[in-house]
């Protein structure tokens, strides 16, 4: 039987094997992905368990100035539009 894993939290699409021969799948961030690629990353799964990793545009600039024109010069805002221009942690 497959062994499959499918987990986030870390912004970092990826997909592969670990040493105990469980597949483990991370879909990305579909709004602030850490691998230096702004677009929304996320993964597909079909029904026959094909997996596909997608990405979509989404104007990340006018993500990033939304923030930091509700939120000014909070340090935390301003390091959140910083990771949505760059796609960085």
């Amino acid at each position: 039987s497959e062994r499959r894993l499918v987990f986030g939290h870390t912004h970092l699409p990826f997909r592969r094997m670990s040493s105990g021969g469980v597949e483990l799948i991370n879909p990305g961030s579909v709004g602030m992905p850490f691998d230096g690629d702004p677009r929304a990353a996320w993964a597909l799964i079909d029904p026959g368990g094909r997996v596909e990793h997608r990405r979509v545009a989404y104007d990340n600039e006018s993500a990033a100035r939304a923030m930091t024109d509700r939120f000014g010069e909070a340090p935390w805002a301003q390091r959140s539009a910083e990771r949505l221009r760059h796609a960085r942690a």
